[in-house]
């Protein structure tokens, strides 16, 4: 597990504050919790001396917006940064993202069947945007943010409303089965 904090939200008693946000002398740092409850502090530049593809944040919308904005010029083009929900901001190494995964499981795919392959995806936020414009088909819900549903090819019900049946059925219908 690792926390990207600030330290004018620490505590005495606590590694992060309860918003999760930790910075020590103006730099931010992550806190590394092992399965045995025990915390590495690493600074800001040692950030890439570990292995690690994605880096998810809780937090507040402004707060994650203000942590956005200080991270981007230190890190500059070697993290991509994209949120995945009102609360969360994604900071992941580049070419780790969706898009890119979407083509080396296209690939995969068209090699062990042997011929072109036909991908559906669904995704409701902006960490969802890049998988979604290299689907053949994009589907999202009802409720996803307005930036996804101007680029989908269909909108479907909510997703609490069952839209994983509905992108089945309307699979099924475009192929011409019986359910």
């Amino acid at each position: 597990r690792l926390l990207v904090g600030k330290s004018e939200f620490f505590g005495k008693r606590s590694l992060c504050g309860r918003d999760g946000f930790t910075r020590l002398d103006n730099l931010y740092y992550l806190v590394n919790s092992n399965i045995l409850g025990k915390y590495t502090v690493i600074p800001l530049e040692k950030w890439f001396d570990y292995r690690w593809y994605k880096i998810v944040i809780r937090g507040e919308h402004e707060r994650l917006a203000e942590l956005c904005e200080d991270m981007l010029p230190f890190f500059g083009d070697r993290i991509e940064m994209c949120r995945s929900g009102a609360s969360f901001l994604e900071m992941q190494s580049v070419g780790t993202n969706k898009g890119v995964l979407l083509e080396y499981l296209r690939r995969y795919c068209e090699e062990e069947t042997g011929h072109p392959v036909t991908v559906w995806c669904c995704g409701d936020y902006e960490n969802d945007l890049q998988m979604l414009e290299k689907a053949d088909v994009s589907v999202c819900p009802a409720n996803a943010i307005e930036e996804v549903k101007d680029i989908c090819d269909m909108c479907l019900c909510d997703h609490t409303e069952g839209l994983m049946a509905d992108i089945v059925e309307t699979i099924i219908r475009q192929k011409g089965g019986d359910r």
